[in-house]
């Protein structure tokens, strides 16, 4: 964003691959920033006047972030480059929006789930929550973008390999850990924004409320520390991250019951304190969308989280020369995890608000399902798997590819009932729930 305040006779070049993978990342990060954006502006109490402003340029950001990066990085035209600019300098607008929206006036405090909630200070835990990870993400954006800068201008290849950070010999390098630091918190502050939805939009209340939120708001804090840290302690800051991603993740758990019982509520009916587990559990498998939705905060918890707790606890082993490739893996792969499980979360809640109840809504979460338990469990034995095992390396792949086209599947499925509805049905709502377009 601060880049585009330079003189419009410097044309921006992507000389390099890397240069190339950074800007793939930025065209799906920007388009997903700005449904998550949306997302919020339907399930979050917030002040009504910036509503529609952050509607708009949310909008608008995220397709021309998206669109802009990805033909700027395989293209070189500088007027591509500013279209990117213009997408993440209006995306940048709508956090300092929302930062201001979340700050509770009047209208926002009479909501009674606002009133429902603990307070510090006068203050909702939860709006508090998303107020710490969005202020953040605007202080980490400038970052990524005054390292961008300065990687194009001394046009040095930007590297995304792990260093090692108290060996330091150049700036470049300096502004490499600035970079690559950069991406993993906006996806980290990103996944707890979408947390921080969910637990609203899932309407958690009572005991399971206040035990989430008195975890989520040490954890948040916990993280955005433990990041600025990184810059000084380098790996080592893992020790306040891991830890910190583990009670954002116990939230996750307590939505996921909270979530579960309330889809055997609607299911049983009256019913429902008399009926055995078993009949709980099945009301929730009718519900397959449902079940699937708070699925990845348990996978990330047991694929992501509890082995970098123990590659944390013994680094020296791990950084051992035999053993720095299992590490290196992890480290560079249990991002990707992370943000593809929270984009599927997102993507569960829109077709929850979007299909009907019909036989291939049913189809859908029974194969994100299906392609979850297929790709991460293995992705995870992957990234840990010994470096010489080339045999099982190749069945691991093969299963990852399997999940990753059977989420595919399911995007193409729900794209086109998408374009079915709006031609022949125009109906968008099937159950009681915040609809995702304002009026």
């Amino acid at each position: 964003m601060l880049y585009s305040a330079w003189p419009f006779y410097y044309t921006p070049v992507v000389h390099h691959k890397a240069h190339r993978v950074i800007m793939t990342y930025h065209s799906m990060s920007t388009p997903f920033i700005g449904i998550v954006t949306l997302l919020f502006l339907d399930v979050i109490e917030m002040r009504s006047r910036v509503i529609k402003p952050i509607k708009y340029m949310a909008a608008i950001g995220g397709i021309c972030g998206g669109i802009g990066a990805i033909f700027w990085a395989y293209s070189d035209n500088f007027l591509l480059h500013h279209v990117f600019l213009v997408g993440l300098s209006l995306l940048f607008a709508c956090a300092v929006l929302l930062v201001y929206g979340l700050i509770p006036g009047k209208e926002v405090k009479e909501s009674e789930y606002y009133r429902d909630i603990p307070k510090i200070a006068g203050f909702n835990i939860l709006h508090l929550s998303a107020v710490i990870v969005i202020g953040s993400m605007i202080v980490f954006a400038i970052f990524g973008a005054v390292a961008a800068i300065i990687m194009l201008e001394i046009d040095e290849q930007f590297f995304l390999v792990e260093i090692a950070y108290l060996d330091r010999v150049t700036p470049k390098e300096l502004f490499q850990e600035l970079a690559s630091f950069h991406m993993r918190l906006m996806n980290a502050l990103l996944l707890t924004g979408v947390l921080i939805l969910i637990f609203r939009y899932t309407g958690v209340k009572g005991r399971l409320a206040k035990i989430g939120l008195w975890l989520l708001l040490p954890g948040v804090i916990a993280m955005t520390v433990g990041y600025f840290l990184v810059l000084v302690m380098g790996k080592a800051a893992n020790a306040i991250l891991m830890p910190a991603r583990a009670l954002i993740l116990f939230t996750g758990v307590i939505i996921a019951v909270y979530g579960w019982r309330e889809v055997a509520k609607e299911e049983i009916g009256s019913g429902y304190n008399s009926s055995s587990l078993s009949s709980k559990i099945t009301a929730v498998l009718k519900n397959p969308l449902r079940l699937s939705m708070f699925v990845p905060f348990f996978l990330a918890g047991i694929i992501v989280v509890i082995p970098g707790m123990v590659i944390v606890a013994d680094l020296e082993t791990y950084r051992d020369l035999s053993n720095y490739v299992v590490e290196r893996n992890f480290a560079t792969g249990h991002p990707h995890i992370l943000i593809t499980l929270g984009a599927i979360v997102v993507f569960c809640l829109i077709i929850h608000n979007l299909i009907p109840k019909n036989i291939l809504r049913k189809i859908i979460g029974w194969s994100l399902f299906a392609s979850m338990l297929l790709a991460f469990p293995a992705a995870a034995f992957y990234f840990l798997r010994s470096p010489t095992d080339a045999a099982g390396e190749l069945v691991l792949k093969s299963i990852i590819l399997g999940g990753l086209f059977l989420l595919f599947f399911d995007v193409l499925l729900f794209l086109g009932l998408i374009v079915y509805q709006a031609i022949f049905k125009r109906e968008k709502f099937s159950e009681n729930i915040i609809p995702l377009v304002i009026e």
